[in-house]
């Protein structure tokens, strides 16, 4: 396929000449994001699946003979780390590890061939091109998303209700699966999608469009840099941009996380079909606006080395 003619004088074409995405390396990155980011989305998603369990967590108070007025009212990632090492040992922060490999290397192959298809041969902005990127793959991966978050956030029916759904580190998916069978249909391994794709489509927009500009005002700029000093300037842009993402879609993903859950939520049990809509009330009704940045610090914590892999896998792909 021909390839848009470069302009010398086209900052993005000069950026992106001569870009590659190959699977070895894309697989290779899927992998490192998966091990090193697991432990983060198990905080994440237990803390928001524990967060939004109010009547779960004051059965389970009373039910230890404490007072209500005990229970934690400013939860933190600390705190949160310490319940779960307390309760499942060091283990438990690659719940999901399985689910999330299946998910982020096809996720990683996928998205990163059509970016750069959209971005290349299409002629489109960063911006748009990953957005149509983003939307493509999370159509192929969402089941494996859906399954992760629900094995992670599952975790809390363990802890609290010792509810044996996540057992041994082989049988813990297989179990889910099964029980699933009783509750689930086919469909709902996309639930969550277009809230997904919502949550994805600001995330995406807003990281690759600051990612490149700040790219090619650093970067290129500094094309005599050394390694280490290049890797930096690329570590850094990538945190910056991760961050500023993850502020900007954060409310999406903890509506995202209780629709993938509620079968389990004790909070929405018994209230009837659960939409986007009736979610974001409650959420709102218990604490606010602040509800909906619950668990926001362990995912900037996941995003920025995340990205950060991303992107030099990205510059890796350079000529």
């Amino acid at each position: 396929m021909r390839s848009i003619p470069l302009k010398k004088e086209d900052n993005k074409d000069e950026l992106y000449h001569g870009l590659r995405s190959p699977i070895g390396l894309t697989f290779l990155n899927g992998f490192a994001v998966s091990l090193a980011c697991t432990p983060l989305d198990v905080i994440k998603n237990y803390w928001i699946y524990k967060d939004s369990n109010e009547v779960f967590n004051r059965g389970f108070y009373a039910n230890k003979g404490l007072s209500l007025h005990k229970i934690p009212k400013n939860t933190n990632t600390l705190r949160i780390i310490r319940e779960l090492y307390r309760y499942r040992g060091l283990r438990t922060f690659w719940t999901g590890l399985l689910p999330t490999m299946m998910f982020n290397i096809p996720s990683n192959i996928i998205f990163f061939n059509t970016y750069y298809y959209f971005l290349n041969a299409m002629g489109f902005s960063p911006g748009i091109a990953g957005i149509q990127a983003r939307t493509i793959t999370t159509l192929f991966v969402s089941p494996m998303e859906f399954i992760r978050t629900r094995v992670q956030a599952q975790i809390g029916d363990e802890l609290f209700l010792n509810i044996n759904r996540v057992g041994a580190k082989v049988n813990k998916h297989r179990s889910f699966l099964f029980d699933s069978k009783r509750y689930l249909n086919i469909y709902q391994l996309w639930s969550g999608l277009w809230i997904t794709i919502l949550r994805d489509v600001p995330f995406t927009a807003v990281y690759w469009t600051l990612t490149e500009k700040l790219r090619s005002r650093i970067v290129l700029q500094g094309e005599t840099d050394s390694g280490p000093k290049k890797t930096l300037k690329l570590f850094s842009i990538a945190a910056f941009s991760g961050t500023v993402a993850t502020l900007v879609s954060h409310p999406l993903d903890i509506v995202k996380t209780n629709i993938q859950t509620h079968s389990f939520n004790h909070s929405l049990l018994g209230k009837g079909q659960i939409s986007p809509g009736r979610i974001v009330s409650s959420l709102f009704r218990r604490r606010g606006f602040q509800n909906f940045y619950t668990g926001v610090f362990p995912r900037i914590l996941k995003i920025v080395p995340s990205c950060a892999i991303s992107l030099s896998l990205f510059e890796l792909c350079r000529k």
